[in-house]
């Protein structure tokens, strides 16, 4: 009768640790603060991200659909920037873009802030902002500011499409910050005739030195497989092991 083949079980588990360990640390971290201002929900009446609006535009009753309001009462209400959203125009363009169509615009300022509160310290941070109707070339660029540090927002997206983008924020806004617990984005339209409109914005940070309280999709599925591998490695190992019933 020949020797049952050892099967190296407890090097194999100690192998397979290590290559998940690694392949986790390697994940990255998620946001440990995150804050939504407006609600998401598609303009105030469906729109898909990145969707785009009927040919007429927003459901409003002015040119091209503005004087549109589809908030919600909180969003009527709030100060932090979310009455900015799910209306067209966001704000009042300066000059007006159209002289025959007064009202262009729920609102009667041309300059609006989007205030975020970051009571902590971060590493980094990435702002969301689903925008619709920017036409940099038509009316003008959009004067933009974070803490009082200039941007390019001059975006030339067209008449009905709504952009979903992320705005990676630079080491300078970031200390800036940290300076000051908050971010302000702050929206001038007093250089722009350009209609314009908001779903939402979102701030994501990342604090330094700590890791992340949410484990990544890729690495839960990592364990998963780790796990799996190991139990059929036992059950093979028993298998091996086990003697044999029919004799030599």
């Amino acid at each position: 009768m020949m020797p049952h083949a050892r099967f190296p079980y407890h090097a194999f588990v100690a192998t397979l640790a290590t290559a998940l360990a690694t392949l986790l640390a390697a994940a990255p971290a998620r946001a440990q603060y995150s804050l939504r201002i407006g609600d998401n929900d598609g303009y105030g009446f469906g729109l898909p991200d990145n969707g785009f609006t009927p040919a007429t535009g927003y459901p409003g009753l002015g040119g091209s659909g503005s004087n549109y309001d589809g908030r919600s009462a909180a969003e009527k209400a709030a100060t932090d920037g979310a009455e900015l959203t799910d209306v067209y125009s966001a704000l009042y363009p300066n000059p007006p873009v159209c002289f025959l169509c007064p009202i262009q615009s729920p609102h009667t300022f041309s300059v609006g802030h989007v205030l975020f509160p970051v009571p902590q310290l971060i590493g980094s941070a990435v702002l969301t902002v689903d925008m619709g109707d920017f036409q940099a070339s038509v009316g003008g660029p959009i004067r933009v500011l974070y803490n009082g540090l200039l941007q390019s927002w001059a975006f030339d997206d067209g008449f009905t499409a709504t952009v979903v983008r992320h705005f990676v924020l630079d080491a300078a806004t970031v200390a800036s910050i940290n300076a000051t617990g908050m971010l302000d984005v702050t929206i001038d339209h007093d250089t722009s005739g350009d209609l314009i409109a908001f779903d939402y914005f979102q701030l994501d940070a990342t604090l330094p030195g700590v890791p992340s309280t949410a484990p990544e999709p890729a690495g839960v599925a990592l364990v998963a497989a780790g796990l799996g591998l190991i139990g059929l490695a036992a059950a093979r190992r028993l298998t091996i092991g086990a003697p044999n019933d029919r004799g030599a």
